[in-house]
This record gives structure tokens, sequence and C-alpha cells, in this order.
């Protein structure tokens, strides 16, 4: 069995990658079942889509494990200028709380969001969500830039 923590299921970044929209569900569900995927999340920039989550949730029938989540655009310590990428994943009962933060906080490729501001929301419950920082591999990141 295989696990992929960051997949996309629609283009929502200005780049010309045009495989990251899903035909249909069906398909979605498919391609992972035939690639052996037994854990999955979805991870779209900025986006959590609730309508095509429960679309796939419904159509895999508990098949593969899918968790809710987002590829984040966040900056680091109130600077802007120091930008990153992190994967934002939550257990699948947090997902409400996953759909208001972006929301309320208007997050989008021209709006990132400071780090500790998701830390402060998602780092303090156990069980609620899991990170899966930098898509740079710069682990420095991960601990030494990031206020505790």
């Amino acid at each position: 069995m295989k696990i992929d923590l960051h997949i996309h299921t629609i283009k929502t970044k200005q780049d010309n990658d045009k495989e990251r929209d899903i035909k249909s569900p069906n398909d979605f569900i498919n391609q992972l079942l035939e690639s052996n995927v037994g854990i999955a999340s979805i991870t779209n920039h900025n986006i959590f889509d609730d309508e095509q989550f429960n679309e796939i949730q419904k159509i895999n029938n508990n098949q593969i494990l899918i968790f809710p989540g987002v590829e984040l655009d966040v900056f680091l310590n109130n600077n802007e200028k120091e930008r990153r990428q992190i994967n934002l994943i939550v257990n699948p009962k947090y997902k409400s709380k996953l759909i208001n933060f972006l929301l309320d906080n208007n997050i989008s490729d021209k709006n990132p969001i400071d780090i500790n501001e998701v830390i402060k929301e998602f780092g303090h419950k156990e069980n609620e969500s899991i990170f899966y920082i930098d898509q740079k591999n710069d682990l420095k990141f991960c601990q030494d830039e990031v206020e505790k």
C-alpha cells in the first residue's frame, strides 16, 4: 500500500500544469486504486473544495482513507519576504474548522498567512492535524525560523 499526502485535484495556481484538474471523482478514485494508494490527502493550493471532497468520499466508499488538507502559502514570523508552502492535513472531523480558517483569513496566492497563525489554530490539539512542511526541504524552516 502507498501513501500520498500531496494530491492536487483542482488547478488553482497560475501555471500550466493541467494535470492538477481531475476528470471526475470516479477517475480520481480509480487512479488511486490502480496505483495502490491506500491513504491520501487532497491538498490544493490555498483552497479546500468541500463539495468535490464530499463527492470523492461518496464514490470512495471507504476504500481509501482520504484526509482533507490544503497546500498553504505562508510566510515566516511576520516577514512576507520569507514565503514558503506547507501542506496542512487535518483529521476529517476537523474539516469544517479548516474551511472556516481558510475563509476567515481570506488566504490566497496573493494573501498568504503567517505560519504562526496556522500553528496557533491547528498545532495545539492532539490528533487534529499534521503539517507536511516546506516544499523545498529547507530543514531549518522546520525549527529555527518559526517562533515557538
